[in-house]
């Protein structure tokens, strides 16, 4: 028998719609497809909003997509500098610990924009992210679809919440290299050996967390990932990371480790420019399973492993630079001498939101926890800090917050201010 559907499921009754507030996979899906080139602005930092405040209803990222706030939006980054908290002749590059960012763009039209944003940045937060390699790249490329002001809220927010987005500390963005050499290692060992004999690890992570591929791929290919990494964070990086060097060791197998003139990195380019390469390959293999054969196939590490990782090696990295003050303490600067961040355990079951746990962010900066290790007397400086209460993981009522610390012997209060006026007392 023969039915006519007219956009029914075909047996009379009408078909559902489903919406990113039932399905969210339903955006990542779309996402990994590519964003169409005028939508970017939009949907960049509507992605962004969204995974800064998951407990949030998708609608409020989604107000970020109008018109209304892009008036809004204008009208708070222009206040900065006519009210004066921003002397617009005072504006100074500032790297954010990436020393190459502005010979990169020496010579670009957007460079007196991106100085701008970047300087905005640095006041707003206070000074509080002294090395964030990945953030001025970040900002280069958002400029090219954004307008400041967009691109000051993006960057604002992404720096506000560091664990989803970017490393804001010198043993962060190491700890983040460790971490992506590991899991090559556990899913790809020969792809990880190959990478160490040429003896390119350091310089391939780097284009990963502090360039941004930009050294590597295309630049559509570059906003395609971007596309991607304003919704998932950073372990997207991680995924390409490890599908472009698994792609990449099969055609330096087959053609470029007999052209004697053509080093690693130098075929690593010509491979991802050249006409076979396939970027929609690249996204298959990124979100596929690893590895060969049924007993050696492995999925790409969840989350939550994720960050365990990234903890476990940035702890390494602490311990092998007290061990080389305790060794050299006479021989080093003053500023090689740096306090090791607190630690911090957060108390009872996160609450889970679309299978991955809410975590408080105030004290998860590391940047945070070593400056308020600064202030602590030694007999608590290597102390791990137990988290009693936080207004996104216990709520926001002051009953709340006196029953959680009303046991606890020592406590201490972070405050994060709404506000940027000089004169402002906590």
């Amino acid at each position: 028998r023969q039915r006519r559907n007219f956009g029914g499921r075909g047996d009379g009754q009408p078909q559902k719609r489903i919406t990113e507030e039932e399905d969210p996979n339903l955006l990542k899906g779309m996402v990994r497809k590519g964003v169409p080139i005028p939508l970017r602005c939009a949907v960049w930092l509507s992605n962004i909003i969204q995974s800064s405040y998951p407990h949030q209803p998708v609608k409020e990222a989604h107000t970020y997509r109008t018109l209304a706030k892009v008036q809004v939006l204008d009208h708070a980054y222009q206040y900065l500098f006519e009210s004066k908290q921003i002397d617009i002749s005072d504006v100074k590059p500032i790297d954010f610990g990436n020393k190459n960012i502005w010979k990169r763009v020496e010579d670009c039209p957007g460079k007196k924009s991106m100085e701008t944003v970047l300087y905005a940045l640095s006041h707003i937060l206070g000074g509080s992210i002294e090395c964030a390699p990945m953030l001025p790249t970040l900002a280069m490329i958002q400029l090219g679809y954004m307008s400041e002001s967009y691109v000051f809220c993006a960057l604002r927010e992404m720096a506000n919440h560091p664990t989803w987005y970017l490393a804001i500390s010198e043993s962060e963005h190491v700890a983040y290299q460790r971490a992506f050499m590991a899991i090559l290692g556990k899913l790809h060992p020969h792809t990880l050996e190959t990478l160490k004999e040429k003896g390119f690890e350091d310089k391939y992570t780097e284009a990963i967390f502090r360039d941004f591929f930009v050294d590597i791929l295309p630049e559509p290919y570059v906003h395609r990932i971007m596309d991607i990494f304003t919704l998932e964070g950073t372990k997207c990086l991680f995924r390409f990371g490890v599908a472009l060097a698994v792609m990449y060791q099969r055609e330096w197998k087959e053609k470029y480790i007999y052209e004697l003139e053509t080093s690693w990195w130098d075929g690593l380019i010509k491979f991802s420019h050249s006409k076979t390469f396939s970027f929609d390959l690249m996204v298959k293999k990124a979100y596929g399973v690893h590895g060969r054969g049924i007993r050696q196939r492995y999925r790409f590490p969840r989350r939550p492993i994720l960050a365990r990782i990234i903890q476990l090696e940035e702890e390494h990295y602490w311990k092998q630079k007290l061990q080389l003050v305790d060794d050299f303490s006479e021989d080093l600067p003053a500023e090689l001498i740096n306090v090791q961040p607190l630690g911090l355990v957060p108390s009872g079951k996160p609450v889970v939101e679309d299978g991955e746990p809410i975590l408080p962010v105030l004290a998860q900066s590391t940047a945070v926890r070593t400056k308020l290790a600064e202030w602590l007397p030694l007999s608590l400086r290597f102390t791990k800090m137990e988290l009693l209460f936080s207004t996104n993981h216990h709520g926001r009522t002051l009953h709340n917050l006196y029953r959680c610390v009303s046991k606890a012997r020592r406590t201490i209060m972070l405050v994060e201010p709404l506000s940027t006026k000089k004169d402002m007392v906590i």
